[in-house]
């Protein structure tokens, strides 16, 4: 965890113990790069870095999650395992849109429904998991994901692979140790 504090110090809001070493190496990794593919083999915590990885280097503002529909609650639990107070909405589950979302999950199905809304918003940090379905969009998915800001012709290595694409802005400047 120390290496990680060095590289974002407000990191430490994080409980001590919430990451096995492995998953500490990936958030150092995920925070080193602006975007990144983590492709840990299925069962190592790959929600949970991102998740990590997302409140370090982009502190404030807001996160977009995008992923399969089954598994939408599975990211809700895991990012309030990691910030109980977190402010989350689903689209498509949540009736209510939220005021103010820390984090907004949304399904690759229904991209195109919410483009124009997702289109306004000057996201923090994008979080895609299951990347292969990037790779085997179609036309509307990979509009809208243009229209995020996310390149779609970045190509998951394969079908196979359970991969989180990370594509975030680093709000923290080392040298003045502030969100910017």
């Amino acid at each position: 965890m120390n290496s990680i504090i060095q590289l974002a110090p407000g990191i430490d809001k994080i409980a001590e113990g919430s990451l096995y070493p492995h998953q500490a190496d990936g958030v150092a990794f995920l925070l080193s790069k602006k975007r990144a593919i983590l492709a840990d083999d299925m069962g190592l915590g790959k929600t949970r870095q991102a998740i990590v990885a997302m409140e370090a280097g982009c502190p404030e503002g807001i996160v977009l999650v995008v992923c399969p529909a089954s598994l939408k609650l599975n990211w809700r639990r895991e990012i309030l395992m990691v910030d109980s107070n977190a402010s989350i909405e689903v689209l498509g589950v949540d009736k209510d849109q939220t005021d103010a979302p820390r984090w907004i999950i949304i399904n690759y199905d229904i991209l195109s429904k919410y483009s124009d809304r997702l289109h306004a918003i000057d996201w923090a940090g994008i979080i895609l998991d299951e990347a292969h379905f990037i790779k085997n969009a179609s036309k509307r998915t990979t509009h809208c994901l243009k229209l995020l800001g996310v390149q779609a012709e970045a190509h998951a290595p394969s079908d196979r692979s359970r991969l989180c694409v990370l594509a975030y802005r680093n709000t923290y400047d080392k040298q003045t140790q502030r969100s910017v």
